[in-house]
């Protein structure tokens, strides 16, 4: 498995780090046209659907999609918060995915009290159940947008832990996965991408343990480990801090691994990383960002 920890490319030497398979590296980001920073809103209007969404496994859901003319076969993402959460706190993130071609279906779960992640895991099935439908039904605003096989699962604390246990399922196709702070998570089998955020200042959902989970993640051949300067767990919601950080990662991550748009990639791997990791205001060492791919 080729495997490639990123580091600031002027720190190679000192720092003993070696970035593998570097020729090829290049080769690769030379031959692909760089996009403008993703933290920014995207170039799309954003509509939104929170009718007919009803399903026993969430209390409540609703659609963010792109608007303009005969847009087909888009990536799609489910996406939660975590305790105590509704769908609303992460509507910020909701709408950031959505303006770069990606519908997102954001949930509350049954229980947002509830302390268990099959609780969250509940949810994402259900919310992916319904992209599904609402993507086959001739009378939805989404006929037909959505690509079936282009569909992630993303969530904050308890909702990125359940995002992993209902990636994990066989009867749910999912072609990425991204853990914002996800609290406890179990360690996916699935061998989809899966990255990680994490923070400093998480108290709550530890960089430790998400750490050691990733690492222990030896089925997932991509995988990437973030662990932001500064960031706390209430950062996420819509409240929070660091929102153009978070989703300069999550959108580049979606936007390579399910639209297979490698515009993206250079900040994931490549110049843009290496500014990110020489700021400490994004990341306190350049070890606290790790990529395999």
């Amino acid at each position: 498995m080729l495997v490639r920890l990123i580091v600031l490319s002027s720190l190679l030497c000192c720092s003993g780090f070696v970035l593998a398979n570097s020729g090829a590296q290049d080769s690769f980001t030379s031959q692909i046209q760089l996009v403008d920073d993703p933290s920014d809103f995207g170039p799309y209007r954003v509509g939104d659907i929170s009718s007919d969404l009803r399903d026993r496994d969430y209390s409540s859901a609703k659609i963010y999609y792109p608007q303009a003319e005969n847009l087909r076969d888009l990536p799609a993402t489910t996406l939660s918060g975590g305790l105590t959460n509704s769908k609303e706190q992460m509507s910020w993130l909701a709408t950031r995915l959505a303006s770069h071609g990606i519908v997102t279906i954001v949930f509350t779960p049954t229980n947002r009290f509830s302390s268990s992640p099959l609780t969250w895991e509940k949810g994402h099935k259900a919310a992916f159940r319904n992209l599904i439908e609402k993507n086959r039904d001739a009378n939805s605003t989404l006929f037909r947008m959505i690509d079936e096989q282009r569909i992630a699962m993303t969530g904050y604390s308890l909702g990125g832990a359940g995002g992993i246990l209902a990636a994990n399922e066989r009867d749910y196709p999912v072609r990425a996965v991204v853990g914002i702070c996800a609290y406890n998570p179990i360690t996916a089998t699935k061998n989809v991408p899966h990255l990680f955020i994490t923070g400093t200042r998480d108290v709550v959902a530890s960089p430790t343990r998400i750490l050691r989970t990733f690492r222990a993640m030896t089925k997932v051949k991509t995988r990437a480990y973030a662990k932001f300067n500064g960031l706390d767990h209430l950062d996420p919601i819509n409240f929070g801090g660091k929102h153009e950080l978070m989703a300069r990662y999550i959108i580049s991550w979606l936007k390579v691994y399910l639209s297979e748009d490698n515009a993206y990639y250079g900040f994931l791997a490549g110049d843009q990383l290496d500014e990110q990791l020489g700021n400490r205001n994004v990341f306190a060492s350049p070890k606290d960002y790790i990529f395999y791919n």
